[in-house]
């Protein structure tokens, strides 16, 4: 992914993408046609994400499936859950879609953040795209605030420059939360599976008690 940015940042199709206006019939010609490597840096951030997401399913079934196996009479319970050292067919073909939405998400917190009404608009063309691409690179920390130089300066100078402080710091929340809660209902669903198993073996899961302590309250509450 890094190498993808920085062949994307040095070829000069980084900066062709961000350039002056002109005035003309044809001003902003330029960004409406993406390059390759833009292309090839979405694809990049795509699959890396993909395989971090899918590489924590797969350790966290390994080490349910280790401590289910240390526990007397669990084997026939963990043999009820297909596949259950590994993540699921499930996750593995929802994780891309799932990376991908987040991506397209993230274009249209750019555009409702108002940032085409800037007054930097005025003298700046930048593909939509191409921005959302440049803040995923500074949100996945190639961009942090503390970067003074290497590949996390550019980035975090240009969304600076481009979005402002306010605009930047209130896409990055929202973005970071989003990916989050898609990223959680995965791993919820991914959960459900050796849930379903504890259910079917009349194993009641560690929040059993919470739950019936507090719908005991609640009862003698409402009456």
């Amino acid at each position: 992914m890094l190498a993808r940015w920085q062949d994307f940042a040095g070829s000069g199709d980084l900066m062709r993408t961000l350039h002056l206006r002109r005035p003309g019939r044809f001003a902003g010609k330029a960004s409406q046609q993406a390059p390759e490597r833009l292309s090839a840096l979405k694809s990049a951030l795509r699959a890396g994400l993909e395989s971090v997401v899918v590489s924590a399913a797969h350790r966290a079934a390994e080490e349910a499936a280790s401590r289910w196996l240390n526990r007397p009479g669990a084997q026939d319970v963990l043999a009820a859950v297909p596949d259950s050292g590994r993540a699921s067919d499930e996750l593995l073909r929802r994780a891309g879609r799932t990376i991908g939405a987040w991506q397209d998400h993230i274009i249209e917190l750019i555009r409702t953040e108002g940032v085409t009404k800037r007054s930097v608009a005025r003298v700046i063309s930048f593909d939509v795209e191409s921005l959302s691409l440049i803040l995923t690179i500074g949100l996945l920390g190639y961009g942090s605030p503390d970067a003074r130089s290497g590949p996390g300066a550019l980035p975090q100078r240009l969304v600076h420059a481009l979005l402002g402080a306010e605009s930047l710091r209130n896409i990055g929340v929202k973005a970071r939360s989003d990916l989050r809660a898609r990223i959680g209902l995965l791993f919820d669903d991914e959960t459900a599976r050796y849930v379903q198993a504890l259910d079917g073996a009349g194993i009641p899961d560690e929040a059993a008690a919470t739950r019936l302590y507090q719908a005991t309250y609640n009862l003698e509450v409402a009456r």
